[in-house]
């Protein structure tokens, strides 16, 4: 991410403390993609990160069908920035 946003990183971690419960895997691989890029290495990114992962189990629990494609994002996302 050429240009990484503290507001649109700050909009990440509401947008999935507000929505955690109903978000599926994939759009929680896309924020989590997002902020990892734009945050990492900040005060409290492996925090979110780690919340973030367990929301996704949570979810791969519930539905137990989650495509490959979103798995993949949400690994490399946080593997790419070092988190």
């Amino acid at each position: 991410i050429n240009f990484p946003s503290v507001v649109l990183t700050r909009y990440c971690q509401r947008y999935v403390e507000e929505r955690c419960q109903v978000l599926n895997t994939f759009e929680l691989a896309a924020v989590l993609h997002y902020f990892s890029a734009a945050n990492a290495g900040a005060p409290g990114a492996q925090e979110f990160v780690q919340k973030v992962a367990d929301e996704a189990v949570h979810d791969w629990r519930q539905r137990e069908t989650v495509p490959w494609s979103a798995w993949r994002m949400l690994v490399t996302g946080s593997a790419e920035a070092g988190l």
